[in-house]
């Protein structure tokens, strides 16, 4: 998952959806046929002898439902990182590496003051017991011990017996 904290990967889908983008919208353009009064031009293709085929325009609600729809993603993209940065908003650093990074600093403040710190006293505190023991137990141990630590069935010790 940090291969992709690169900026480069930003970028590749980015290029993908602006090339999607660009390409829905030249597709609109080059499929408007302008309203001619009368009747509507036969393309040539005829089937079951009766069934024809004509060059009628789009109606008008549905190129706009379109082009609202081409706009709203771009807009979209802009606002929310879909082009790989947050409009920054008065923040200097911005980007999800940006994040990343002040989320590994805060994490290391956080831990390090248990660093150095012997296991009897760390087990002895309960507060830190409560907050990150039970963290760390929900997150690793409790596929097999379940949440209780009375074991997940057969095979998985009971970790709150005298035993353990």
């Amino acid at each position: 998952m940090a291969d992709f904290t690169d900026g480069f990967w930003n970028m590749y889908v980015a290029g993908f959806v602006v090339f999607g983008l660009l390409l829905c919208a030249v597709l609109l353009v080059f499929n408007m046929t302008a309203r001619q009064s009368g009747e509507p031009k036969v393309q040539g293709h005829v089937w079951d002898e009766t069934l024809k085929e004509y060059n009628n325009p789009l109606p008008s609600w549905w190129l706009f439902l379109f082009w609202g729809t081409i706009i709203f993603a771009v807009v979209y993209l802009v606002i929310y990182p879909g082009f790989g940065n947050r409009l920054s908003y008065g923040k200097e650093d911005k980007g999800l590496r940006s994040e990343y990074a002040a989320d590994v600093k805060a994490t290391e403040n956080l831990f390090s003051q248990y660093a150095n710190t012997d296991l009897n006293s760390l087990a002895s505190n309960s507060k830190l017991m409560e907050t990150t023991g039970r963290r760390l137990f929900l997150t690793y141990c409790s596929q097999c011990h379940a949440s209780t630590g009375k074991g997940a069935g057969k095979g998985f010790p009971n970790l709150t017996d005298g035993d353990w």
